[in-house]
């Protein structure tokens, strides 16, 4: 489990969600607490440096609630994602 893992620190992950991610962000487990719609899901994000130096995303989703409610978390972490992938790029909203 990622909780065991000494290379995770738990993070702020408010009133929906456990959040475990490495000291420098690269790395980042989501789990959504009981009560959350999208309860039982589990994300990875992990932002990777490219060859040529630049910066990528990507995230894997498990989602094992029912489908309308995977489905709008799946839309909530793709707006998270490319507004993340924006800040990476330097571009602002």
């Amino acid at each position: 489990m990622v909780e065991a893992d000494s290379r995770f620190i738990v993070g702020d992950g408010g009133s929906r969600f456990e959040l475990f991610a490495t000291p420098d962000q690269m790395i980042q487990w989501t789990f959504a607490k009981p009560g959350e719609a999208a309860f039982p899901s589990a994300s990875c994000r992990e932002v990777m440096r490219t060859a040529d130096g630049s910066l990528s995303m990507k995230r894997d989703l498990r989602c094992d609630a029912d489908r309308v409610a995977c489905d709008k978390l799946a839309l909530e972490y793709g707006d998270l994602d490319a507004r993340l992938t924006r800040a990476l790029q330097g571009k602002t909203e």
